[in-house]
């Protein structure tokens, strides 16, 4: 699941549809909304089930999609990769 409705970027644990940790049959979600308007400082404790999250930088997340699986790298403007990962579709 892909969202941009805040402005840093926001990694989230495999989760079932009432965001129980799933991590057979889970979906991955991502905040991206780091695209250019301004950063959003992110609070001081973390949301229930992410993983990794920052709120310094604009990127991009770059998705490649194959029939079985996914990847996944966070690119900030310098082209540093912050995240990156692999999940598997089912």
């Amino acid at each position: 699941m892909l969202n941009g409705h805040d402005h840093h970027y926001e990694r989230f644990a495999l989760q079932d549809p009432n965001g129980q940790i799933d991590p057979l049959r889970g979906i991955r979600q991502f905040i991206v909304g780091t695209g250019g308007a301004y950063m959003i400082e992110m609070p001081d404790t973390r949301a229930a089930n992410s993983e990794y999250s920052q709120d310094y930088t604009f990127g991009i997340l770059a998705l490649s999609l194959y029939p079985d699986r996914y990847e996944w790298r966070y690119i900030d403007v310098n082209n540093a990769v912050l995240d990156s990962g692999a999940g598997l579709c089912h």
